[in-house]
């Protein structure tokens, strides 16, 4: 099989990852597409509950399990700046607290599972508000290097002067930022912004440019839970008891285009270029393993393997096609039509005019 920093590097993905029940896997694979396969800037919205035990600041997921937190990340930092920020948000009702996670390396020191991890390239800001004593909403924001320094000055946020990128991570890290601002506030800000200077905030691994309205426009659809970059994960992933890490790339598979011999991923969780040899491979080591005759497991070979057919067409025409909006060459899962384009989130349904 194959090792965590390895996977770490080349999926994005923890091969000895858990989740005690189907729909948070469910909910982290999809998060997980809109990431790091598909690369789109902003995530759905996601809640979490506060829970203090013995002065200590707890964060639960709407799945009932304790947020995870690793203290290898940014030496520490990355969980010591989220538990400050979600408690300034707790300390501020209903005003934005930012969180900002610069380009750069992933550890600050050797003998960590992310030593094959290639330094983040893009940063991450964390958006977070409290309407609940006990409860803060959030969401990210990916940000090119090149939108960084215009981005941050729109929302107010501190410029790091200076070449120290460790440096440039301990302060933001260090620092969340309190605004006077509501999320509705924030986004009439930009949508006033974007008239007068359109600029380029994020380009994702794919070559796709967003700008700042169409931020906006994704950060409104993410905190209503509307960015969906595939279908169904519930029709992707098999029934019953299954190992999270073959999920993950059981799914990955179905997305991979036709013909393709490699796909890119962004780098911002781990994850690399991937081919379909290295894929295949692995998913062909659970069915030795994990799905042996005498396995009740061994039905489900019949799940996964239609999507290693070589015919590209369904009753509903083509696998492959181009998308209208930005022009990328799209591939849906066998069966299934797709709502919006996993790419550019451009709504792909028959009559639609956005």
């Amino acid at each position: 099989m194959i090792s965590v920093a390895e996977s770490l590097a080349r999926f994005g993905l923890n091969p000895e990852e858990n989740f005690y029940s189907r729909e948070a896997l469910e909910k982290q694979i999809e998060a997980y597409f809109n990431h790091v396969v598909c690369d789109c800037p902003v995530s759905n919205k996601y809640v979490y509950c506060v829970r203090y035990q013995e002065n200590d600041l707890k964060i639960i997921t709407e799945n009932h399990q304790e947020l995870y937190l690793d203290e290898e990340e940014r030496g520490g930092l990355a969980k010591e700046g989220t538990l400050k920020a979600v408690s300034e948000a707790l300390k501020h009702p209903r005003k934005i607290v930012f969180l900002y996670s610069p380009p750069g390396p992933v550890a600050f020191e050797k003998g960590t599972k992310y030593d094959k991890v290639p330094p983040y390239t893009s940063g991450q800001l964390y958006l977070m508000i409290s309407n609940n004593p006990d409860q803060v909403e959030a969401l990210a924001i990916s940000i090119s290097e090149e939108g960084e320094a215009k981005f941050l000055k729109e929302i107010d946020m501190k410029i790091f002067q200076g070449e120290d990128k460790i440096g440039k991570i301990k302060y933001y890290l260090s620092n969340p930022f309190v605004t006077n601002m509501s999320l509705d506030q924030l986004l009439e800000k930009f949508a006033i912004i974007s008239k007068e200077e359109d600029f380029i905030v994020y380009q994702n691994v794919h070559g796709h440019k967003f700008s700042l309205s169409r931020v906006v426009q994704l950060v409104k659809k993410g905190w209503k839970r509307q960015i969906k970059p595939i279908p169904s994960v519930n029709d992707l992933v098999p029934q019953g008891k299954i190992k999270p890490f073959f999920a993950y790339l059981k799914a990955l598979a179905s997305f991979f285009p036709q013909g393709q011999s490699s796909l890119r991923l962004a780098g911002s969780c781990g994850g690399g270029e991937v081919t379909w040899n290295q894929i295949s491979s692995l998913l062909d080591s659970f069915t030795k393993v994990a799905f042996a005759p005498l396995s009740p497991f061994y039905r489900a070979k019949d799940f996964f393997l239609p999507y290693f057919s070589v015919a590209d067409s369904d009753e509903y025409g083509p696998l492959n096609f181009e998308c209208p909006h930005c022009l990328s060459e799209v591939r849906r899962p066998r069966h299934q039509l797709l709502e919006s384009c996993p790419y550019c989130n451009g709504d792909l349904r028959c009559g639609s005019s956005e």
